[in-house]
């Protein structure tokens, strides 16, 4: 299955195709083809988060899942709480729920409770400048509050604003943002101090997120906006997204997923793609490893989305983006038209972004290159 193809020149002309599994046919994108991978009858899955080789996935009921490659899962629950959502960082997963519900893992396997005590309702945590930050909510009185913590273990509280609970957080290029008003964020670089600042957007927004260097806002005008800093926006244009519950970002792609429409693709914000699953309407979506999920009562998985790319340097040199841990097949073609692919690498891949250079470009005007999977 091809499923990415481009042309670039640097002393000989060279086209990267990638290739997944026997060339039987061609998809439009990687994306146009999901897995249902695993159903969980008894509650919904909210988030997920991928680090140390591991998936995680929690929900209602106090859920959590766990895969080494997102086929394959078990589940167990741990809390009768509801675990909303769940980050890594600092080498261990974080989740964090309702009645301040705080559980750690460094193996995705085996969790402690680390919960401080506060009964605040958490909704978002993200991993960002050396700590963990916490979004959360009191009802009675309704105040929003971060939670902070350098290791997971032990936390601090700090108020934010007394507001309408909200989940918004997003993280990204040493900030925090936190949506606190129709034009106005609070902005961060440490989850303690916050300053308010003018957006110039003029409806509340529905989610935030991040992924690439920038900031992404839905408001409920199905409008997208984004910024590279968090504080100065640009209308990107209309979606389709019917209010999107989660936004991520990987190997130049972004999903998004809501509970209305099938999960949504885009390569540039503007311009959205369907997917045909009807299984990846959801409440989160993450990636890891090369492919992207869908959360719900079944996560769904993507296949996975490899990124070849010319790079500055010696002719011939490649980067390779893609699932880690896998063997890649590489293979050149002098002509294209011709059958007669040579396998010129078998690729062993550790972590990704991976460079190789071909050893063999002296006297060839132009090559392509193909990438192969198991």
């Amino acid at each position: 299955m091809v499923y990415n193809l481009m042309k670039a020149k640097f002393q000989l002309s060279i086209a990267l195709l990638v290739i997944l599994g026997p060339v039987l046919a061609c998809a439009a994108n990687p994306l146009d083809v999901w897995y249902s991978r695993f159903t969980n009858s008894s509650a919904a899955f909210y988030s997920a988060a991928y680090g140390g080789g591991s998936y995680v996935a929690v929900g209602g009921s106090g859920a959590v899942a766990s895969s080494t490659n997102g086929s394959q899962w078990t589940v167990t629950n741990l809390t009768t709480q509801f675990l909303n959502c769940v980050a890594y960082g600092a080498g261990k997963f974080v989740a964090v729920g309702d009645a301040g519900t705080v559980l750690t893992s460094s193996n995705a396997v085996n969790w402690e409770d680390h919960s401080p005590g506060a009964n605040i309702y958490l909704q978002k945590i993200f991993w960002g400048n050396s700590r963990f930050v916490a979004l959360g909510y009191t009802i009675s009185p309704a105040f929003n509050w971060s939670l902070v913590s350098t290791d997971g273990v032990t936390w601090s509280n700090y108020f934010i604003a007394s507001n309408k609970p909200t989940g918004g957080l997003a993280y990204g290029g040493g900030l925090f943002v936190y949506p606190l008003a129709i034009g106005t964020n609070l902005l961060s670089t440490d989850g303690i101090s916050w300053w308010s600042q003018p957006t110039g957007m003029t409806n509340s927004l529905y989610m935030i997120g991040s992924g690439g260097n920038t900031f992404v806002a839905f408001d409920i005008r199905d409008r997208t906006f984004t910024s590279g800093d968090g504080t100065n926006w640009t209308f990107s244009g209309v979606n389709p997204l019917l209010r999107p519950e989660g936004l991520a970002y990987g190997n130049g792609f972004w999903v998004a997923v809501s509970r209305s429409v099938n999960a949504n693709y885009s390569a540039d914000l503007v311009h959205w793609t369907a997917v045909a699953n009807s299984q990846t309407t959801a409440f989160g979506t993450c990636f890891g490893n090369g492919s992207f999920l869908t959360l719900n009562s079944v996560i769904c998985q993507s296949t996975p989305v490899i990124v070849l790319q010319t790079m500055p340097g010696p002719p011939g040199t490649i980067s390779l983006s893609g699932p880690a841990g896998v063997t890649y097949q590489i293979q050149t073609l002098d002509a294209f038209g011709q059958m007669d692919w040579l396998t010129v690498s078998n690729l062993t891949v550790t972590s990704t972004p991976c460079l190789w250079t071909d050893p063999d470009v002296t006297g060839h005007a132009q090559k392509f290159y193909r990438v192969l999977l198991p």
